[in-house]
């Protein structure tokens, strides 16, 4: 149900061999961006699959005249090489302190 909403749209999927391995979605949206949320299967990692997939995610979003957006904790290095390698640029860095 939670990536089935239309709020998540658009929705990617990558079947490899009928299972599904990675998918991509709209994990946040306003009228003027989305932010993407990608997850893929631990065995499905680094082959493309989540790159395949970030992009055409982002090319749907554009085509809407939405503004595709891509969020990565700092410490989390393989989501910022993804969203390199998907062509996405740094615009601003957040540091979160807990109480």
């Amino acid at each position: 149900p939670y990536y089935l909403a239309a709020r998540r749209a658009p929705l990617i999927g990558v079947v490899v061999a009928g299972r599904l391995v990675c998918v991509a979605h709209s994990a946040r949206r306003t009228s003027r961006a989305c932010e993407l949320g990608i997850a893929t299967r631990t065995e499905a990692r680094r082959q493309g699959y989540a790159l395949a997939a970030t992009r055409l995610w982002s090319a749907r979003v554009a085509a809407k005249g939405l503004l595709p957006l891509y969020s990565a904790f700092a410490a989390n290095a393989p989501s910022l090489a993804l969203a390199a390698a998907a062509g996405y640029r740094a615009f601003a860095r957040a540091a979160y302190v807990l109480a």
